[in-house]
């Protein structure tokens, strides 16, 4: 159920008269612990590429940026169960999870510009040849001429 933003609502979470809000941030707070502790235990070229996903019922879920960074981990879930059970942050540490969800690159996808046929350009063209306002008719020419 989606709650509907009102007034009165970012007053309360601006206020941080929230329960939700703060159920939130102490979630945040425990995932970011988690994260500076199972970093203690990974490769320096793994720290960039695995983050914690979600810590419930004893089971920690890492995300990594690829498979072969998620196959080198599962192997390596017995020395890290072992390592993080001692770790105070997890002592209900059952079993870890791996999941793949590549990066994005955030890339901007190249657009296929559209091509006028040969018609419809010359409409424009003529169409600009009988406008009076010089910067429309500057426009239909540049749209004609492509």
């Amino acid at each position: 159920m989606v709650r509907k933003i009102t007034p009165n609502l970012i007053q309360q979470l601006k206020a941080g008269n929230n329960d939700n809000l703060r159920h939130i941030m102490s979630r945040v707070k425990l995932l970011q612990r988690l994260q500076l502790s199972i970093e203690k235990y990974l490769e320096p070229t793994q720290k960039l590429h695995v983050h914690v996903a979600n810590y419930r019922q004893g089971c920690l879920v890492l995300q990594t940026a690829n498979a072969a960074i998620a196959t080198k981990l599962r192997f390596q879930i017995p020395q890290l169960l072992q390592s993080l059970r001692q770790d105070e942050q997890l002592p209900g540490l059952a079993n870890i999870k791996i999941i793949v969800r590549p990066e994005s690159k955030h890339s901007v996808p190249t657009a296929n510009p559209a091509r006028l046929s040969q018609k419809a350009s010359e409409v424009l063209k003529q169409t600009a040849d009988i406008i009076s306002d010089p910067k429309l008719r500057h426009a239909l020419e540049k749209l004609g001429g492509q």
